[in-house]
């Protein structure tokens, strides 16, 4: 799993002004803060532009895993590359494009049309941009960034450890979704869908997978207010194998197969309707965390957990309301629960 940078200036010190970069970034990144320190710390950059048209571009690639080049880490929710060499940086513009990062660390713009972007030996970030566009990660890197951006896209990661993000998912993009297919594959990935209807899958590693999520996130005094968590759109999210975090709120549905899974459900009562829905807890296993919208007065937030009508499932209400149901986990009780009402629940 990445880890966001502390110091900036003392662990990516890097030369350059970055200013191509900071344009290309700036229409794709939550973080206006994280793509303003470009200007000061990129590595010189070797910028590519495309034509408007269909292309095809493939970065040089020896054929040789464990040969690629570079490093990255994240500051202020934006991904950034260092490497020996200068950093490429890939402007597909218009069209529908092919593009292929090689050894070297690399940013790829898929910029508008349905394009089909895939990461290299070496470290890349790649931004699909508007359009249905199918990026893929890496088998062979240490670690790939994907963010889809506009359109319904589909993000398939490697063996890497990866960030895959679907797309709109900044302040301001509600109402504007689009319905994603991320699957994390391999590898500690963090899977972020942003507004829509979107399929959410970890496959193998300890991932966290966020049914909405921003890049914002990774700023400290802004993380995870509650409002970032809510969006009602009716997502999958599928852990697969390894201990996994799911984020959820009460419009989706989430399994989380083999492993320690914590299930962690943002409940508004004064949004959206239905409860959240777990097809596979295993009690004594995997664990319910439930936050409570801070603008509404709960009371002493009283938790019932209890068997469904029929015997099969659990079903978990606060103050009478159905916040959430455990499918095939009767015998779930008060103990595999969490409840709290907070802001910042980092605190």
């Amino acid at each position: 799993m990445l880890s966001p940078i502390e110091d900036p200036a003392d662990e990516f010190a890097i030369e350059g002004d970055g200013s191509f970069l900071q344009q290309m970034l700036a229409g794709e990144s939550d973080s206006d803060a994280g793509v303003g320190f470009l200007g000061t710390q990129i590595h010189l950059t070797d910028d590519i532009h495309l034509t408007g048209g269909d292309d095809s571009h493939a970065e040089p690639d020896d054929g040789q895993p464990g040969n690629g080049d570079g490093i990255l880490a994240t500051w202020d929710g934006t991904p950034m590359l260092r490497g020996d060499d200068p950093v490429t940086v890939i402007d597909g513009g218009a069209g529908d494009d092919r593009i292929a990062a090689g050894d070297g660390a690399a940013y790829v713009f898929g910029g508008d049309g349905d394009d089909t972007l895939s990461a290299g030996d070496g470290v890349s970030a790649l931004f699909g941009g508007a359009g249905a566009d199918t990026l893929t990660g890496s088998d062979t890197a240490t670690t790939a960034w994907l963010d889809g951006g506009d359109g319904d896209d589909v993000l398939l990661g490697g063996a890497a450890d990866e960030v895959l993000s679907g797309g709109a998912h900044a302040a301001g993009d509600e109402g504007v979704g689009d319905d994603d297919f991320i699957d994390g594959g391999g590898g500690d990935d963090l899977i972020r869908g942003g507004f829509g209807a979107d399929t959410l899958r970890g496959g193998d590693g300890d991932d966290v997978i966020d049914h909405l999520g921003r890049a914002e996130q990774d700023i400290g005094w802004e993380r995870h207010d509650f409002g970032w968590h809510i969006d009602d759109d009716s997502d999958q999210l599928d852990g697969g194998d390894g201990d996994d975090l799911l984020i959820m709120d009460r419009a989706d549905t989430a399994t989380g197969g083999t492993g320690n899974d914590t299930f962690w459900v943002y409940f508004d009562g004064a949004s959206g309707s239905g409860a959240a829905e777990i097809t596979d807890f295993s009690v004594g296993q995997d664990f319910l965390r439930i936050s409570l919208n801070p603008a509404i007065n709960h009371g002493d937030a009283a938790l019932v957990v209890g068997p469904s009508g029929d015997g099969q499932d659990a079903v978990v209400t606060i103050n009478g309301q159905t916040v959430a149901l455990l499918r095939g986990a009767p015998g779930a009780s008060a103990g595999d629960v969490y409840v709290e009402v907070a802001e910042n629940v980092f605190g």
